[in-house]
């Protein structure tokens, strides 16, 4: 009896320490993977802001003094390199490249990024394609945006995606997606230009009468907060009110 004892306690010894190990183990293993962070918006800003001028510079040099200022030394540099590049490439206006660096972050690195980043470098992707009318390819980045985050940027993202389906006259797509956008707007200079928006898209589906509508809500919001919205705003919705009233009389 006092052998079977003895040789539970030792069990038991045996499997306290296992557990042991095997906590450390998996402690030391979720340290170090918190340990190798990831790329954030945070990064992204203070390189932004530390160079805001790249005149007179090359790519290499500019990489060289953001390396030389942000880098670790280790392969994570390669990451920072496709970042820094983006940022380069995106002040020059060079489209292919800055197409080229964007895929690769979203792509091959996406791992290495935070959702925040993530999602900053699919809606900049997005917004490159829509400044070369290339719609399809932005909505596609657009979607991916908000997948890979919802936040601060939800309603920006929504509202160039109504625009992108406009363009393509995809209109009951574009009026969901300035829906969404008005539904979360609180500035309203942004709110009077989506409910414009929304009118134009009636007055193009020749739906007079909720072209109207919407104008007049336009006009309404604006009344309401003329000193925070630009009076430009007020020209282009009585623009739009009159080529829709020629046309309703026509």
């Amino acid at each position: 009896g006092k052998k079977e004892n003895g040789s539970t306690k030792q069990d038991q010894t045996l499997n306290s320490t296992f557990f042991l190990l095997f906590f450390l183990v998996f402690s030391f293993t979720l340290s170090h993977a918190q340990e190798k962070s990831l790329f954030g918006v945070n990064l992204y800003e203070k390189i932004c802001k530390s160079f805001p001028s790249i005149d007179g510079m090359s790519a290499r040099e500019f990489e060289n003094v953001v390396l030389k200022k942000f880098g670790s030394g280790n392969e994570n540099d390669s990451v920072l390199l496709k970042i820094t590049r983006f940022i380069y490439f995106t002040r020059k206006s060079d489209f292919p490249q800055c197409v080229s660096q964007a895929l690769d972050l979203t792509t091959v690195y996406s791992s290495e990024l935070d959702p925040e980043l993530l999602e900053l470098f699919f809606r900049k992707t997005g917004e490159l394609f829509e400044g070369t009318e290339n719609y399809v390819l932005a909505i596609v980045f657009y979607q991916k945006s908000l997948t890979a985050q919802k936040g601060k940027y939800t309603e920006y993202v929504h509202a160039r995606l109504g625009n992108a389906y406009l363009a393509q006259e995809k209109y009951e797509d574009a009026i969901t997606h300035y829906n969404i956008a008005l539904k979360s707007s609180t500035i309203e200079a942004t709110r009077v230009s989506y409910l414009n928006s929304l009118g134009f898209i009636y007055f193009l589906k020749k739906d007079f009468n909720q072209a109207t509508k919407y104008y007049t809500l336009a006009e309404n919001e604006y009344n309401t907060h003329s000193e925070e919205v630009d009076s430009f705003a007020l020209f282009n919705i009585w623009s739009n009110q009159l080529s829709n009233c020629l046309n309703f009389i026509q």
